[in-house]
């Protein structure tokens, strides 16, 4: 039987520190086994993606232009939800700052099912 990086995740709290984890070591192309095949991802822009393939694309064609390094630094943790801020640098912005609040439901087999980013107001510091 093979395993998958989501065998790893059991609820919402996990589910987070494993994007964070995936994010973190630039293996974008992971995030895709985060999110359910009927998942939508509500993206900061206001455009709505789904399923897991549409997601991982929008992920990795654009978090290797950032090379962002990232930490959890509040989270609030429901039955199957996760609320929590991401606190951010990046190689053109080393200087920590809340990059994202991040709002996840996950199913039963732990993979997200809804998405919801927020991102800080362009120009804010």
């Amino acid at each position: 039987m093979s395993t998958s990086p989501i065998d790893d995740v059991s609820g919402p709290a996990a589910w987070s520190d494993r994007y964070v984890d995936i994010i973190n070591r630039g293996a974008y192309g992971e995030l895709r086994a985060l999110f359910s095949d009927e998942a939508v991802f509500y993206t900061p822009t206001g455009r709505t993606l789904r399923g897991a393939d549409e997601i991982s694309d929008f992920y990795t064609g654009f978090l290797p232009t950032l090379h962002p390094r990232v930490r959890i630094s509040s989270r609030l943790v429901g039955a199957n939800e996760t609320m929590f801020a991401l606190a951010a640098s990046t190689d053109d912005e080393p200087t920590e700052f809340i990059g994202a609040v991040d709002h996840v439901t996950v199913d039963d087999t732990g993979r997200a099912v809804r998405m919801m980013v927020f991102t800080r107001p362009a120009g804010s510091p």
